[in-house]
């Protein structure tokens, strides 16, 4: 797979969830159809290949779960304090502590071949 399809991926669904949660894909068909047009036409313009595009767009399909499911997470129905208190607990504080020490040579190593590119 090459990078550019990579890092196209996360970027389709990212762009069809932030279509759907701002409106433009649950208002009607035709704004649906016109959101999945942009994302076509963002994707050839950062080099995706016609083929790919229509293999993975034309077959996308408006699912009112998936969009219901996305208005109603945590982050966005939540004030940031609430949301915050109830994720960032002591046991996971002390857990990333402890996952820090045991990876964090690894995670030097990698980040200073990543740097130097």
């Amino acid at each position: 797979m090459t990078t550019v399809r990579r890092r196209l991926y996360p970027a389709i669904y990212l762009a069809i969830i932030l279509c759907s949660y701002s409106g433009i894909v649950h208002a009607a068909d035709a704004q649906w159809t016109s959101c999945v047009a942009q994302l076509k036409q963002s994707a050839l313009a950062e080099g995706v290949r016609q083929s790919t595009v229509n293999k993975i767009l034309d077959n996308v399909t408006k699912l009112p779960r998936v969009i219901e499911s996305d208005r109603s997470q945590p982050e966005f129905t939540q004030t940031f304090t609430d949301y915050f208190n109830r994720r960032v607990t002591d046991f996971r504080i002390t857990q990333g502590r402890n996952l820090l020490a045991s990876h964090g040579p690894l995670l030097l190593w990698r980040f200073s071949r990543s740097a130097k590119k």
